[in-house]
């Protein structure tokens, strides 16, 4: 991680610190750490301080937290001129940023009535330092990536038309379905892709998304399943017909593994789903 080494979420605050580490890695260069292995593992488990700030309120229902950080060469972020723009200082996944799931539009207008609404914030941590940021309830209402005045907080994307797979993937299977819906997992692939967002549209009881997003907030184009698109929903968009997985359940979180060892340089990725209840 760079500067902004960890962040908390906390009813409707948003806190980052620097630093704040268990203390393994000292202990292993520390003489305690060969005294016993009694010592070594309670040394390992210990952690120092960490001194934090609140950098954002207003945020409803803020649950996924993390900084945006580098995207690194040979993916498309970073190597494509038009994403690139959107990774310079100040910009919505400057590297320094974070990003903050929400359960609330911020006035973005709903792609989907029947579903949860939802967004996610890119926050400039730098612009809290003489007090939190308050986000204003309804500063995206004019749609897209709205940003409060200087651009301390933007809107990454939403549960609104403007980041609808359909943008993109015309003729996917989830075309109606947007970039988020309850999103509950943020995920970034700066080493060869995109964020990923783990969503739950309708909450514990319905089935899971799983979402590849551009700089943009849409859902990808030119997505290599099209099927899919950039939105993979329960079952309906399960590989072939005898795959027995999916997302039935709502989605927690995603992590990617590597490129497909098929040689069509997809993502593979796992899922974590919420349990039954």
């Amino acid at each position: 991680m760079g500067d902004v080494a960890r962040a908390l979420r906390g009813g409707n605050h948003v806190a980052t610190w620097a630093g704040a580490t268990p203390c393994g890695g000292d202990a292993r260069r520390s003489p305690a750490f060969h005294r016993s292995a009694r010592t070594a593992e309670s040394a390992l488990n210990a952690f120092v301080p960490a001194v934090a700030h609140v950098v954002g309120t207003g945020i409803p229902g803020a649950s996924a937290v993390t900084q945006v950080d580098a995207f690194h060469p040979g993916g498309p972020i970073h190597d494509r001129t038009t994403f690139a723009a959107y990774t310079l200082p100040g910009a919505i996944l400057d590297p320094n940023r974070v990003l903050v799931a929400s359960t609330t539009n911020f006035g973005a207008p709903l792609a989907r009535a029947s579903d949860f609404p939802g967004a996610i914030l890119s926050i400039d941590p730098a612009a809290a330092t003489g007090g939190p940021l308050a986000v204003p309830a309804t500063f995206a209402a004019g749609g897209g990536q709205a940003s409060t005045p200087g651009g301390a907080v933007m809107l990454f994307t939403a549960q609104s038309p403007a980041f609808v797979n359909g943008v993109n993937n015309s003729d996917a299977l989830t075309a109606a379905l947007p970039a988020v819906s309850l999103p509950l997992g943020i995920s970034i692939n700066d080493g060869f892709g995109r964020p990923w967002f783990a969503n739950a549209p309708n909450g514990d009881a319905g089935y899971g998304t799983v979402t590849v997003i551009d700089p943009n907030g849409v859902p990808l184009a030119g997505a290599p399943d099209k099927v899919a698109g950039g939105v993979f929903a329960g079952t309906l968009t399960n590989r072939t017909g005898s795959t027995s997985r999916g997302l039935p359940r709502p989605a927690l979180a995603t992590a990617l593994v590597t490129k497909s060892p098929d040689g069509s340089g997809r993502a593979v990725f796992s899922r974590s789903p919420a349990p039954r209840m």
